[in-house]
């Protein structure tokens, strides 16, 4: 697949890159910072923002703080334990408070699109796939790192037959090729992969940027890109010019706004990088063909050597190695030449210096 249509976009591997602002829940259930946001992203260059839709129902309820079982669950598992215990010890409320509504969705994808910016979502279950794809008309669907392995639910989002942005955090590359089976085997081709380490932030040393380039080798007709997690905007570019065609970065007006993403999250600063970044990083990729342009063939005129003579050199003298030096500029005769002099017998005078010609024998 040479690249996926999208409004007045391609993506694809040899495309310009296609940058996400992942908006997600940053917007703090406040519907007017979403759009001040989402007027941001614009001014920053972004292609497009993506929100989370969510509700309670994404956990067992067992997990929630007012569940009167909820020791039973968590006592299973340290990791468990940890999360609902000691970092979101209010998560239903949490959750409930940074949910939008289907009224309030509905608003912001109109917004969007008078800002000329695209909308998605990364829906979690069936409902608000039905409600995205078939009443909002999104184009673009994510699906979620946590979904890779939930063939039933990649099925079902699949045969929407939109466009898939599939994540792959936490996913070795045999899950990663039965998912995308799994969307093929409806018909739909439209996909694009996303490196990804779900990790809030991950360290350096497991990011594993190479990975993009093992995903294009046992994917070639699938577009690449990177899903980011890191702090700053550094490793992003690193991705482009690996060759990612899509970057995916969380987005946030201020890092040290309260909420469980802004930390990591690319201000409108950030952003600006990134997108002029990566633009720039496109553009001097360029072809793995050689291409010596002509503003270069002008420059071997000046940085090239010619050969030159290491003494004063008298008419009908003839030529040795020992007469032949190499010196700018390069208009004459090239050093790859000078065995086709070498006993020849001059017709003039040379000075010490003096550049030969051919017309000199």
């Amino acid at each position: 697949m040479n690249g996926i249509k999208l409004k007045d976009k391609v993506i694809g591997n040899n495309y310009p890159p296609f940058i996400i602002g992942d908006i997600g829940s940053n917007h703090n259930g406040d519907i007017n910072l979403a759009k001040i946001m989402i007027d941001k992203a614009r001014d920053s260059g972004l292609d497009a923002v993506k929100f989370q839709t969510f509700d309670t129902g994404l956990f067992s309820s067992f997990c929630y703080e007012d569940h009167p079982r909820q020791n039973e669950i968590l006592k299973l598992d340290p990791t468990l334990r940890k999360h609902f215990s000691e970092t979101h010890t209010e998560l239903k409320k949490e959750v409930k408070k940074y949910t939008f509504t289907q009224k309030q969705a509905t608003e912001i994808k109109k917004y969007c699109k008078k800002k000329k910016i695209i909308y998605f979502t990364t829906p979690i279950y069936k409902e608000s796939v039905d409600f995205n794809s078939d009443i909002l008309n999104c184009e673009l669907i994510k699906i979620a790192s946590m979904d890779l392995n939930n063939y039933p639910f990649i099925e079902y989002i699949a045969k929407k037959n939109k466009i898939i942005i599939l994540s792959t955090g936490m996913s070795t590359y045999n899950e990663v090729k039965k998912a995308i089976k799994t969307i093929k085997d409806t018909g739909n081709n439209k996909i694009i992969l996303l490196h990804c380490i779900s990790i809030y932030p991950p360290e350096d040393s497991i990011i594993n940027l190479r990975n993009i380039l093992k995903l294009q080798e046992l994917f070639p007709e699938i577009p690449v890109g990177f899903s980011d997690h890191t702090f700053g905007y550094e490793i992003p570019l690193a991705a482009v010019a690996l060759g990612a065609c899509v970057v995916e970065k969380h987005f946030t007006l201020h890092k040290d706004l309260p909420g469980w993403d802004h930390r990591i999250s690319a201000d409108p600063d950030d952003m600006k990088k990134i997108v002029k970044g990566s633009k720039r990083i496109y553009e001097a990729l360029g072809k793995k063909e050689r291409i010596v342009h002509d503003i270069e063939l002008e420059k071997r005129k000046i940085f090239r050597r010619s050969l030159v003579a290491t003494k004063n050199l008298r008419k009908g003298h003839i030529i040795t190695n020992q007469d032949l030096d190499f010196k700018r500029p390069g208009i004459g005769i090239p050093p790859e030449d000078y065995k086709k002099i070498i006993g020849k017998e001059l017709k003039k005078d040379i000075e010490y210096d003096e550049l030969f010609s051919w017309t000199d024998f």
